[in-house]
């Protein structure tokens, strides 16, 4: 065979080379067009996972012990026991269910229309998963002395108690630093409500910092908390940004509560009126917690929550000279304050949100409501540790009514010292007895025994508070656990229009005692307020400078004294706070000399659960604040209280009642109870003197205005049978 000339292929070898070419780009071009189908095939599970997350991305919170809800294992699809809420359930596509609390589940939905037609059903009650923020205002300096324990001079009540290790204060917050030389040895328990699991680790740093003004040891370095010999429970509900949500917060609180803590912190907070959130704050105060929230740093007078509950001790703050701290939010609803700027404690040597590069000692400052806060609620601790036979309430109250009187918006600053002192006494009394009963003989053999008794359960509430929350309580449709009884309130009634006359009666010519401060001149008149909710309504109302105070057995109504209405509250929701049972029959009344609206109802008749009401209005305003106490009728629960009656003078005020027996005896007795005004006028311990009148009598206590006399007259009707008599 020849050669070929110069190495050249043939022809049939290029056509060889050619086809393999061809076929080499045929399969480069089809693997081009796999991988590209295999990107358009993950982009679009992308989208689909993405678009499925962001559909159900919107969380609700349901509340009810009526209806129970369950989740197929496969879809996760959430269904009831109640077919209405199953239809729009499905409606919606509900999904993950989440056990929360007892009677409070967290579901997913597409969009929050879901709420307003679960509400509407009248047996959930349904909100949002609503954000919380933690407090904090941060300071970078990484030295000085702990100056707030100066302003509060804490060194000097530590030869009284530095706390026990069984006294727990649970911290919900960011987590806690557990390898803190200052706090190791002090942490009890740790619990992470996010994740549901036990990495309470702190990343943020907040929460470490709150741990430290509680409960840093005392091991001879570092710093030390007000409360350094208690232990400290670290919750976790807030993530490293320092955002958490109602379902993270409630799990929190029952963690607390199942693991006996003593006080619980929030030093964080909203403006969202939060009913899942607030049921457990109410469950955690009927389970004898000190409960303490810090009040937000906005320079508002806003309420933010939960440190405006009532069960919450609302904690302002104050700058180094016993000034307004210029961040500080504050109101009616802040019932104490504390140092609040530059504040050192514990901070974690690692990388956390609050700096990123970590800090170079174990310690900082931060500036904030969150650490006057912590400050009140290591007190309370103490004050635990000295003596835990003292309720939630006798240590909401030491620590309240023994502040420095020298105010900012009305914000006492705490006073350590002073609340330890109040304690010794109480102890130093306990020890000593009560005083004896005494009695004074009366005509017809009837006799008026006294009895000296300081046992009145006490709450301040708001009345901006308690409106707010029957607005709400209105537009979910549901009263909310705490509650044992709803009326709806009415509409205001409009202002007359002028053709309508309501003229009052003249006096008549014999009348010649005088009013000392006329309200209105004799040709005004204008409507009252309609209530029409109740049969009978027992009304009766009382005129102060500026309002005018209707009460009914449905409700309480405000109107300034021109008769525009301004607001309203059910007489349940007034009392809810000191959880009586059913009121009736309230009274109100307007006492001159001490400017102070006063309302005394009966609650829980026929039963021996029986109690009397007494509220008293923090100043001359029916709309701010009232001190609010509950005092058991009969203390051997054989009677319970009817027709309360209440007179006043310069020193007491005295309300009596008829007493019979439970359930559906007759009357049997007449109780007076003499009540030292001082004592409750800023809300502090009743002290109460009790007078039992025998024989079947009854007395009704008069009004004296004269600042000159100090004798209360009680007039009094004896049974026929005992003379008729009066």
């Amino acid at each position: 065979m020849p050669k070929k000339e110069g190495g050249r292929k043939s022809n049939k070898e290029l056509i060889d080379d050619s086809n393999k070419s061809t076929l080499y780009k045929t399969l480069i071009h089809i693997l081009y067009i796999l991988i590209a189908l295999m990107i358009s095939l993950i982009i679009i599970v992308l989208i689909l996972y993405i678009s499925s997350v962001m559909s159900f991305s919107k969380e609700i919170i349901i509340s009810s012990n009526q209806i129970s809800f369950s989740q197929n294992s496969l879809t996760k699809k959430v269904t009831s026991t109640d077919d209405a809420i199953n239809s729009i359930l499905k409606k919606y596509n509900a999904k993950s269910l989440e056990q929360i609390s007892q009677g409070i589940i967290k579901i997913s939905v597409k969009n929050l229309s879901i709420i307003e037609e679960l509400n509407s059903n009248g047996k959930t009650t349904v909100q949002q998963n609503y954000e919380y923020k933690i407090y904090f205002t941060p300071n970078d300096t990484y030295y000085s002395l702990q100056l707030n324990y100066k302003q509060l001079k804490i060194d000097s009540i530590w030869d009284y108690s530095t706390g026990n290790k069984n006294v727990k204060v649970a911290i919900i917050d960011t987590g806690i630093d557990y390898n803190h030389p200052d706090l190791k040895d002090n942490i009890a328990l740790g619990y992470n409500s996010i994740k549901n699991n036990n990495d309470y680790l702190d990343d943020n740093g907040h929460g470490t910092h709150l741990a430290g003004i509680v409960a840093a040891e005392s091991n001879n370095e570092g710093i030390l908390g007000v409360c350094p010999n208690c232990s400290v429970i670290s919750i976790k509900a807030f993530d490293k940004n320092g955002i958490g949500k109602s379902s993270s917060v409630i799990k929190a609180i029952d963690y607390a509560i199942d693991n006996n803590a003593k006080v619980i912190l929030f030093s964080w907070g909203s403006e969202n009126l939060d009913p899942a959130l607030e049921q457990t704050i109410k469950k955690a105060s009927k389970s004898n917690i000190v409960l303490v929230g810090a009040a937000g740093n906005d320079n508002s007078t806003n309420l933010r929550y939960p440190a405006a509950y009532n069960e919450v001790i609302g904690v302002a703050a104050k700058d180094a000279d016993f000034n307004e701290a210029y961040f500080s939010n504050y109101g009616n609803w802040t019932e104490i304050s504390a140092p609040g700027i530059r504040v050192l404690s514990t901070m974690p040597t690692y990388k956390v949100t609050l700096n990123k590069k970590g800090f170079e000692k174990d310690y900082d400052y931060l500036t904030g409501t969150s650490a006057a806060a912590a400050q009140v609620a290591g007190l309370a601790a103490l004050l635990i540790s000295a003596n835990d036979s003292q309720s939630k309430e006798d240590i909401d109250s030491l620590i309240i009514d023994n502040a420095k009187k020298s105010r900012i918006h009305g914000v006492p600053l705490i006073n350590p010292s002073e609340s330890i002192n109040a304690q010794k006494s109480i102890m130093s009394s306990a020890t000593k007895g009560k005083s004896a009963n005494q009695s004074v003989a009366l005509e017809n053999n009837t006799q008026i025994k006294t009895q000296n008794i300081n046992e009145a359960q006490r709450s301040t509430v708001k009345m901006s508070d308690l409106i707010k929350k029957e607005e709400e309580l209105k537009k979910v449709g549901s009263l909310q656990a705490g509650y044992e009884s709803w009326v709806e309130v009415p509409a205001p009634m409009p202002i007359p229009s002028s053709n309508e006359s309501f003229p009052p009666l003249a006096p008549s010519s014999s009348d010649s005692i005088q009013p000392l401060n006329p309200s209105f001149s004799t040709n005004e008149s204008f409507a009252g307020y309609l209530s029409g909710s109740s049969t009978p309504p027992d009304t009766m109302g009382a005129v102060g400078p500026n309002h005018i105070v209707n009460a009914f057995n449905s409700n309480i109504a405000f109107q300034y004294k021109n008769g525009t209405y301004i607001s309203s509250v059910s007489l349940s929701t007034f009392w809810s706070s000191l959880s009586p049972g059913t009121p009736f029959d309230p009274r109100v009344i307007y006492d001159v000399l001490s400017q102070r609206f006063i309302i005394t109802s009966d609650s829980a008749a026929k039963s021996t659960n029986s109690a009397l009401l007494l509220a008293v209005s923090a100043t001359s305003d029916p709309t701010g604040s009232w001190y609010l106490y509950k005092i058991k009728s009969d203390p051997n629960s054989i009677y319970w209280a009817d027709y309360p009656q209440v007179g006043i003078n310069k020193k007491w005020i005295v309300i009596a009642a008829n007493m019979f027996e439970v359930p559906n005896g007759g009357a049997a007795l007449g109780y007076s109870w003499v009540i030292n005004k001082s004592s409750v006028l800023d809300g502090g311990t009743a002290n109460i003197t009790v007078l039992t009148a025998g024989g079947s009598a009854g007395t009704s206590p008069s009004h004296t205005f004269d600042e000159n006399e100090e004798a209360v007259w009680l007039a009094m009707a004896y049974d026929q049978n005992s003379g008729g008599k009066s």
